[in-house]
């Protein structure tokens, strides 16, 4: 009899094999933005599954406890019991998919990694999703701590571009709203209703205009004029663009995370449907520095703000293009350092800008504050460009709709439309 292939059994067994890449994807997704786990009422309970482990198990004496006070004992105890059960569930979870009595769908994502988030972080480490980083023992348990991949980072950025394309839609601010970009070549994702005298009959999107019609009649499917919906192809208008990222202490939780995001998402864009612009992403505290495929979902706020610095090496960067040339600066604060001795860190801010203006590169100030001291800076920041903008986002984790949009505004007005 043929032994069965060792690299089939292996396969079987790994987690995106055995839960589907869906499930696998949001579980990613989920330890990058813990915000993006679904909501949704789970079929499977896992928190009573867990519990009914918990009342099955007999207490037992826990040794090596010698020294600890007897509060520290109750818990030492209750917490081995806790992850015998969470080990119990999980393998009867695993048991049950593999039986197909389960689909593993029906399971709450935000659950798993709430009961089985060792467990997990061991699969994806074995599949290539994450890479361990530590690893400490505090009261006889060890503490293994993970960092995402450039794999994960190329799922993650698929989630965030997809995500905000639904928000834009669902806002209605979207990518089909902003103005007719005329005749071109480059297939999109705008959408508008056909217009049989501006639109040929080639940018007809079938699927969009069944989808339009489904929704508004289901039984008989009766096509209306506004059903149709053309997809409007964009001009090859070539770009070199920059995301500038401040990681200084201030831009922790949320900023840093809707700053990533932003660059994945804009980044995902450009590799999917605009392959001929150029995107560089550089993060900046003190000092600038590029990332490379892999770093920018690694990245974490820690110290301080140098914008100038910051703004020069882009212009270095991208005086050798020679087509569109924008910067995306996403900060919450002032400048806090200058790498110039003779120059404060806001005069140095300001002659970056001017600098920029010189190389026609056009700067997008994005400010995550809206204290009027920074809405000062930067006006005076945009009028030293000449050619900026400057807004102000409340919220980071929509920065990736905001810079997805503006940069499609770009690409229509660079066309000359």
């Amino acid at each position: 009899m043929k032994p069965e292939c060792k690299l089939c059994v292996e396969n079987i067994e790994s987690l995106s094999s055995l839960f589907g890449r869906d499930v696998t994807e949001q579980i990613l997704y989920g330890l990058f933005n813990p915000k993006g786990f679904s909501s949704q009422d789970p079929e499977i309970d896992i928190n009573e599954l867990v519990k009914s482990h918990i009342d099955r198990i007999q207490d037992e004496k826990a040794g090596g406890l010698d020294g600890y006070s007897g509060w520290m004992r109750r818990y030492l105890k209750w917490y081995e019991k806790l992850k015998t059960a969470r080990k119990m569930a999980w393998e009867e979870l695993l048991d049950k998919i593999k039986t197909g009595q389960m689909e593993p769908d029906s399971l709450s994502v935000r659950q798993m990694m709430r009961h089985f988030s060792d467990i997990l972080a061991e699969e994806l480490q074995k599949e290539g999703f994450l890479e361990q980083v530590s690893e400490k023992y505090v009261y006889q348990n060890s503490y293994v701590f993970y960092s995402l991949t450039a794999r994960s980072e190329k799922i993650i950025a698929k989630k965030v571009l997809e995500e905000a394309f639904l928000r834009l839609k669902r806002y209605g601010v979207g990518l089909h709203e902003i103005r007719e970009s005329g005749w071109g070549v480059y297939p999109s994702h705008i959408l508008r209703e056909y217009d049989e005298y501006g639109h040929t009959y080639d940018m007809l999107d079938i699927q969009e205009t069944l989808l339009s019609t489904a929704s508004r009649d289901p039984r008989e499917m009766r096509m209306e004029r506004h059903d149709f919906k053309a997809r409007i192809p964009l001009h090859k208008a070539k770009s070199s663009n920059i995301i500038l990222i401040d990681k200084s202490g201030s831009m922790n939780g949320n900023k840093i995370r809707g700053a990533i995001m932003a660059a994945l998402a804009l980044r995902q864009l450009m590799e999917t449907e605009f392959k001929d612009d150029i995107l560089q992403v550089i993060a900046y505290d003190q000092t600038p520095y590029l990332l490379n495929p892999g770093d920018l979902i690694k990245l974490r706020a820690n110290g301080w703000t140098d914008i100038g610095k910051a703004l020069d090496l882009s212009r270095e960067l991208l005086i050798r293009e020679d087509e569109n040339r924008n910067i995306f600066l996403i900060t919450d604060s002032e400048p806090t350092v200058s790498c110039y001795p003779n120059q404060t860190p806001e005069a140095s801010a300001l002659r970056a800008s001017y600098m920029l203006s010189l190389e026609d590169i056009s700067i997008n100030i994005i400010m995550l504050d809206r204290r009027p001291e920074l809405r000062a800076l930067c006006e005076e920041m945009a009028i030293l460009n000449r050619n900026a903008t400057a807004v102000y986002v409340d919220d980071p984790l929509n920065l990736s709709e905001f810079v997805i949009k503006s940069y499609i505004d770009m690409k229509l007005s660079s066309s000359g439309n």
